[in-house]
C-alpha cells in the first residue's frame, strides 16, 4: 500500500479538481445545447399552433359548407316529395 503523504494528498486533490472543471465545462456545453434546443422547440411550437389554428379555421368553413349543403338537400328531398305526390309517383320506392 502506497504511504499517505502531503504530495499524494495534493496530487490527488488536484487530479479531483482538474475532473471537476471538465465536468463543468461539459456541463456548461450540455447547458448552451440544451438553451439552443429550447429555442428552436418555442419557435417550432409556434409554427404548429399557428398551422393547427389555420386547419381549425379550415374546418369550420368545411362544417358550415357542409351543413348548409345538408339543408339545401333536404329542401330538395321536400320539393321531390311534393312532386312526386302531385304527379302520383311513390316517391318512398
Amino acid at each position: 500500500m502506497k504511504e499517505v503523504t502531503l504530495e499524494n494528498v495534493a496530487e490527488k486533490v488536484d487530479s479531483i479538481t482538474k475532473s471537476i472543471d471538465k465536468m463543468a465545462i461539459v456541463l456548461d456545453s450540455v447547458a448552451e445545447k440544451q438553451e439552443h434546443f429550447d429555442k428552436k422547440l418555442d419557435g417550432f411550437t409556434e409554427i404548429m399552433v399557428d398551422r393547427f389554428d389555420g386547419v381549425y379555421d379550415r374546418l369550420d368553413k368545411i362544417e358550415f359548407n357542409t351543413s348548409g349543403q345538408e339543408r339545401r338537400i333536404s329542401t330538395l328531398e321536400d320539393k321531390v316529395r311534393i312532386i312526386s305526390t302531385k304527379i302520383g309517383l311513390d316517391y318512398n320506392k
